[in-house]
């Protein structure tokens, strides 16, 4: 039987992030948004303990939104769209701008457009508005990495809307490819807190105190009354996907708990919760798109992975048989190889993504087992060391197998992984981790 070896070559474009994407605010940040976003003190929601996301940041880090109680640099309202409201939104940031209020913005608009509407969503008609609105503020002066888009949170609901979310975050997604924005996923919030679930997500273990699935306005509560996201729950979405896109720091169990007049159990430790990977997984079939997505996270990530990845893989069927008729020959074990990925160079170079974790989705279509990774460096600096993940939704999962870091040279680099892992037939995530910016 023929012994196959695959060889998974992969190449990333990117836009480059300017500097400014993690530097001190030097001024105030505006916000577009929704109910999900709407300041709760300013409104009434919940009781004096609950606060969204914006008001966390104010109370715990500073974070200058226009001040209390209703946050004039933050436009969110309650059920506007991007269809409807996005437009109005976008002339009360620039005003902040113009004016010097602001530096920085926040995006988090196309929940009401999607499962607010009693109709089919028209999906594209919704990513031309925000495409419109988008290079307003770009030509207004507001630098790429100085806007960050957040997409909408898909929340496994069933049927047709899925697949709307799915569409609407890819073009998200593609958008900030395009325009060098940072972009980052509420998937990134979701796998976070799973970590502190014990129970399959009916509890979440935030500083020792189980914070319940439920509606209340009680913050033992994960929702208020209405259903939006309770204080502590808010912090960890702020910590997730906000807090590096600001340059502060996390916020802790602790500090969160206060806002609620809560205090941290040390008897009962949550899990210890390695912060979700920075990843910046490129969309899928965009292997040879102009640009990657850059999510607003920046720590390095728990599973150290870096660049340049070529993969090789042996497919599982490696039998070798001896028939047991007398005077049969023995079949005996060759090679080929399979090739799978971008195996040429493209006209994009990375730039600016020092300890970030990039990664980009590709299909296997046998079971193999995956033997070396291989990455084009076109100026070599610092180390990197490269790595797969599994699938998990339409993100990466768990990794199953990384190299060693090493030097890399200008050109093809190619490295053996440290343990050859059988991988069955699936989608997976080639990924890499550079070490410094060039």
């Amino acid at each position: 039987m023929i012994r196959k070896i695959l060889v998974l070559v992969l190449f990333f474009s990117l836009v480059a992030v300017p500097s400014t994407e993690v530097s001190a605010i030097p001024t105030g940040v505006g916000v577009m948004g929704d109910s999900g976003t709407q300041p709760y003190q300013c409104i009434g929601r919940g009781d004096e303990t609950s606060f969204t996301w914006t008001e966390v940041l104010a109370a715990l880090r500073g974070i200058d939104f226009g001040g209390e109680p209703c946050e004039p640099y933050n436009q969110a309202w309650s059920g506007e769209t991007v269809a409807l409201n996005m437009e109005s939104q976008t002339s009360n940031v620039l005003d902040d701008f113009n004016a010097g209020r602001i530096g920085k913005v926040i995006i988090m608009l196309g929940h009401n457009d999607l499962y607010g509407n009693p109709n089919t969503p028209d999906i594209p008609s919704v990513l031309a508005t925000y495409r419109t609105n988008l290079d307003r503020l770009l030509n207004a002066g507001i630098a790429p990495g100085n806007i960050l888009m957040i997409d909408v949170s898909q929340e496994n609901w069933d049927g047709p809307m899925k697949a709307y979310v799915d569409q609407f975050n890819l073009g998200l997604r593609n958008l900030s490819i395009e325009k060098g924005t940072v972009f980052t996923t509420w998937a990134y919030f979701h796998t976070e807190v799973a970590c502190r679930s014990t129970d399959g997500g009916n509890s979440y273990n935030v500083g020792g105190q189980m914070i319940v699935n439920s509606f209340g306005n009680e913050y033992h509560n994960w929702r208020v009354a209405d259903g939006h996201l309770g204080t502590l729950a808010n912090g960890l979405f702020a910590n997730a996907l906000v807090t590096d896109f600001l340059g502060v720091p996390r916020m802790t169990d602790a500090e969160l708990l206060t806002l609620v007049n809560g205090a941290v159990v040390p008897s009962n430790p949550p899990p210890n919760c390695s912060p979700a990977p920075t990843l910046t997984p490129l969309p899928a079939g965009s292997a040879t798109a102009t640009g990657t997505v850059f999510p607003t996270a920046t720590r390095t990530p728990t599973p150290v992975i870096s660049p340049t990845p070529t993969f090789t893989w042996t497919p599982t069927p490696l039998v070798s048989s001896t028939p047991t008729t007398a005077g049969s020959p023995t079949a005996t074990g060759s090679s080929t190889t399979i090739t799978i990925g971008e195996t040429s160079v493209l006209g994009m170079s990375y730039s600016g993504i020092g300890n970030r974790l990039v990664a980009q989705q590709v299909t296997l279509s046998q079971s193999a087992t995956i033997q070396s990774l291989s990455y084009y460096v076109a100026t070599a600096s610092g180390q990197l060391r490269l790595g797969i993940y599994n699938n998990s939704g339409t993100m990466p999962g768990t990794l199953v197998a990384q190299t060693a870091a090493f030097t890399p040279v200008v050109g093809w680099n190619t490295q053996p992984v440290l343990t050859q892992t059988v991988l069955p037939a699936g989608t997976y995530w080639l990924a890499f981790l550079p070490q410094n910016n060039t």
